[in-house]
């Protein structure tokens, strides 16, 4: 139970995805056949030269949770990557996702790492909004099922959150860094000041 946070609050268009619009996100994950990886379709990664990591790490052991609009289950690339994961729309079992931004970010992350397992966690809907309530729900999700980095690449404007929302998420947040994760958060698209979206701004983040 999260009392404080009014359903006046908590409403589909308390969180925006990501900051502060989102444009298509289908080119992130280009088609490719069932024996390419990700990595070999997304060129900007191979022009950041990513593929020099693997020599230090390929996230072997690394339990990534994935807050978003869940994952696509039907690519063959994510078939050993993906552990079981929660919506938190319906409370369900099915992550699919409608939307397709998960996806793009499940999909970059097993680029960069291709031996991580990722927890996906859906709390976005098919136009990308979700609710505040849900999200920390996500977070302390997250840190009991072991998660090392917790990544949302959502956010909201300080304006449409009341301030008890804003410390049960402060609190979530804290929470999961207690436990040992890194929780990775979007700082926005439009360059503004972080110091007006959250969780972008708390400390314990990484924006």
């Amino acid at each position: 139970q999260f009392t404080g946070v009014s359903d006046s609050t908590v409403t589909a268009n308390a969180i925006s995805q990501p900051l502060p619009t989102v444009g298509t996100v289908t080119p992130l994950i280009p088609e490719l056949s069932p024996t390419q990886t990700i990595y070999d379709g997304v060129t900007s990664l191979q022009s950041l030269n990513v593929n020099e990591a693997w020599n230090y790490s390929q996230g072997a052991g690394v339990i990534i949770a994935v807050i978003d609009s869940g994952v696509d289950m039907t690519l063959p690339q994510f078939q050993n990557n993906l552990l079981d994961g929660w919506n938190f729309l319906n409370n369900t079992a099915n992550f699919t996702d409608q939307y397709g931004h998960g996806t793009a970010i499940a999909g970059v992350i097993s680029a960069i790492a291709p031996d991580v397992k990722i927890i996906p966690l859906k709390v976005l809907d098919a136009n990308g909004n979700g609710s505040i309530q849900n999200v920390i729900e996500a977070i302390r999700y997250a840190a009991d099922m072991g998660a090392k980095v917790i990544n949302l690449s959502l956010g909201a404007d300080m304006s449409t959150l009341s301030q008890d929302a804003i410390d049960q998420l402060h609190q979530a947040i804290i929470y999961a860094s207690n436990k040992g994760a890194v929780v990775v958060v979007a700082a926005g698209n439009a360059g503004d000041d972080i110091s007006k979206y959250y969780p972008a701004s708390f400390n314990e983040v990484l924006a």
